[in-house]
């Protein structure tokens, strides 16, 4: 049985997790590698990008098939692993060309070439993984980090193949995790005509995907070209900052497939996420926007000139976590799959009218974006995000909420007199400086949730039911 809110809150303490391991290895690097090793580091991620853009393709149908109950496990990771042979090919036979472009050795992109069917396979088993016990998503960021910063100790002395091989040998351990969790499932047979049904459906997908990246990168793309390059380095951290919001997205993680398994009642599992995320949402949202000046700091104070970006932002973020709310419901009790997949019926889907989204939220921004921007900078570009966001927001809720019972008032009041009572702690002991600001970060979360521990049965006994779960994990 899928457990929505013990998921939620088992993926989200994972990311947070993630959030200080990956800073640490991230600083580890930065400190040991030469400035020019750290860039073709970089490089590499970023060429990769391009060869795992149809990664998803198969995985996508996986998740809802066996969501549904059907046997297609081998069928999702062994499909997946195929069609990544391919890519890997074209990429081994452009290195020269990657490498002479920046006038590195070739060795570390062949090295990086297997990062190309690790990341497909992981993508598949991660279909299955989410479909049938996504709670158990949540241990990938603790299982990788920790190889990760136990290896790099060793490795890290052979430079950038050293750094490359450690993230190697975390995710092949972690993929060995994953073939232990899902062993019953790949007992099954696999199906070259299951698997020729989804790739013969995937231009739905990648029609998604190619919205989905050009619409996230139109921000920085346009604010590079219309003003300057120091304005995109602050607006790089406003979006770093920001963006810390968005991790309690993660806390909806289990909607999807609970929804598509059709286990449980459809009304109450979307309310029991949107108030789940809003449990989290709220204080991050707020604490984001009070604390803005100190997390510049951080960076520097160079970077001061970001802080209304900042606001903007957060607030962008803030729907933003609410819109993949409204996406989960409106593909999640979309049932057109479950018969054999047509164009003419794709086109009818709701997978069409959220992916053309993507595209119509395009429209808006761009001119926004080009209006705003020379005049007001990172502010009006972070302006038109926002108004974009809004405007699909708004979009997707009439259809993914229509009649639901969306959230429980008597709760949200409670959320916020709880965040009240939060924001006038940090503004009584707020202070500057990176030991204050993580002061303010860890006592300002403390106090929200001891107040809200207080004012809140439903808070008491899902902090309960956490412990038991956690308990019966732990003795099993």
């Amino acid at each position: 049985m899928i457990r929505l809110r013990y998921t939620g809150l088992l993926v989200f303490a994972s990311n947070i997790l993630s959030l200080f391991t990956g800073l640490i290895f991230t600083s580890i690097l930065a400190r040991s590698l030469s400035k020019f090793d750290y860039g073709v580091w970089f490089f590499i991620s970023s060429t990769l990008v391009y060869f795992q853009l149809f990664q998803s393709l198969v995985p996508f149908w996986g998740l809802r098939d066996s969501s549904r109950g059907l046997p297609v496990a081998k069928t999702c990771i062994a499909g997946n692993l195929l069609l990544s042979i391919p890519f890997m090919c074209v990429y081994i036979v452009m290195v020269p060309a990657f490498a002479n472009a920046i006038g590195s050795q070739s060795t570390p992109f062949y090295l990086s070439s297997l990062f190309i069917p690790i990341y497909f396979v992981e993508s598949g088993f991660n279909a299955i993984i989410q479909a049938n016990f996504p709670h158990k998503m949540s241990y990938k960021g603790v299982i990788v980090d920790s190889i990760k910063l136990i290896s790099i100790i060793w490795l890290i002395q052979l430079g950038l193949v050293g750094v490359i091989s450690c993230v190697i040998v975390a995710y092949s351990v972690y993929l060995l995790f994953l073939f232990y969790v899902t062993g019953k499932f790949l007992a099954e047979k696999f199906s070259f005509t299951k698997l020729r049904d989804w790739l013969a459906s995937s231009w739905i997908v990648l029609y998604g995907d190619i919205g989905g990246n050009v619409y996230g990168s139109l921000d920085i793309l346009l604010l590079g070209f219309l003003s300057s390059a120091s304005t995109l380095g602050s607006y790089g951290v406003a979006l770093v900052i920001a963006g810390l919001i968005k991790m309690s997205s993660s806390l909806s993680s289990a909607l999807y497939p609970k929804l598509l398994s059709g286990t449980g009642g459809k009304d109450r599992s979307i309310k029991d996420a949107t108030m789940l995320s809003l449990m989290f949402l709220i204080p991050m949202t707020l604490g984001c926007v009070l604390l803005a000046p100190n997390l510049i700091d951080i960076f520097g104070s160079k970077y001061s000139d970001c802080l209304p970006a900042v606001y903007i932002l957060s607030l962008n973020y803030f729907i933003g976590v609410l819109n993949l709310v409204a996406n989960q419901v409106i593909l999640g009790t979309e049932k057109a799959d479950i018969e054999r997949l047509s164009v003419r019926g794709l086109v009818r889907s709701s997978f069409f009218f959220v992916y053309s989204l993507q595209y119509v939220a395009i429209i808006i921004v761009v001119p926004l974006m080009l209006l705003l921007i020379p005049g007001y900078g990172m502010v009006g570009c972070a302006t038109a995000l926002l108004v974009t966001t809004t405007s699909i927001f708004l979009i997707k809720g009439l259809r993914a909420f229509r009649g639901i019972e969306l959230v429980s008032y008597t709760r949200l009041s409670k959320f916020l007199l709880a965040s009240l009572i939060m924001t006038a702690f940090i503004t009584f002991i707020y202070g500057r400086g990176t030991a204050q600001t993580l002061l303010l970060i860890f006592s300002g979360s403390a106090i929200y949730f001891a107040s809200l521990f207080i004012i809140d049965k439903e808070t008491r006994d899902l902090a309960r039911k956490t412990l038991d779960e956690i308990r019966s994990v732990i003795n099993q």
